[in-house]
Order: structure tokens, then sequence, then C-alpha cells
């Protein structure tokens, strides 16, 4: 979301683990109107690992955009993301870790975010995308 709060089980765990990452979140978000941050992700490097933070959605919980729109957002956001590190760090990251984008209070069901992420990955050779059921 573009109101700077992690409030997930796994946005609290990777606040504890990269605090930096949270702190980088947090000042994105208050970089610019809500409105032009949707889509983008804010990118940290911590210890060698890249923490992106997707802005799927202005708000969040119950005030959550629609389902559709938090999707489009969430893809674009990815792919925003993947050039992001591509283009700041001249390399591939590797091993992308995420989890199952959408759901939870974003209500998006996996199967309409999977394919277009998973189209995105296969066209960047050497990024290995490994999926996470939770923390």
């Amino acid at each position: 979301n573009c109101s700077g709060v992690w409030e997930s089980e796994v946005d609290a765990y990777l606040a504890k683990e990269f605090p930096k990452a949270f702190e980088n979140y947090q000042e994105y978000c208050k970089s610019n109107m809500k409105e032009f941050l949707l889509g983008t992700s804010c990118i940290s490097e911590c210890n060698g690992k890249y923490i992106v933070s997707i802005l799927a959605s202005v708000g969040y919980g119950k005030n959550s955009d629609s389902t559709y729109y938090v999707l489009a957002k969430t893809i674009h956001g990815f792919g925003h993301g993947l050039y992001s590190v591509l283009h700041r760090y001249g390399k591939v990251p590797g091993d992308v870790y995420s989890v199952k984008l959408g759901e939870g209070d974003f209500k998006v069901p996996w199967a309409y975010t999977y394919t277009p992420m998973a189209r995105l990955i296969m066209q960047t050779p050497g990024l290995n995308w490994h999926l996470c059921e939770g923390v």
C-alpha cells in the first residue's frame, strides 16, 4: 500500500529482520502523492538481499482499492521492481522470494496474479522465483 504501513505477518517479519527496508518504504510513501506511487515499488538492498515493496493500493485493509485495480497495480509494481533492480544495480537479482501477492486484505485471487508474474519472470533469464507460503 501507499500508506507506509506494513500490517501482515510477513510484513512484521520483514520490518524486524530488515528495519532499514521498512524505513526506506515509509520515506518512499511520503515522497509523493499516493496516487503517483501506485504501480511502483520501493527497493532496499539489505545484506545482499533486495527487499521490494510493491505499492498496489492507496489504502489497506477495509480501505483497499478494488480487486482488479490492485491486481493491475501489483503486476505493474512487480515489473517496476524487476526493472529497477536490473538498472539500478546492473544485475539480475538471482533469487526472488515472494508471498502470494494480492491475497489477504486485497482479496485478489492468486490465480489472477500468478500468470502475469510468471510471464515477467520467464522474460528475465537468471531469475529464480521462490514462492513462500508465509513466515
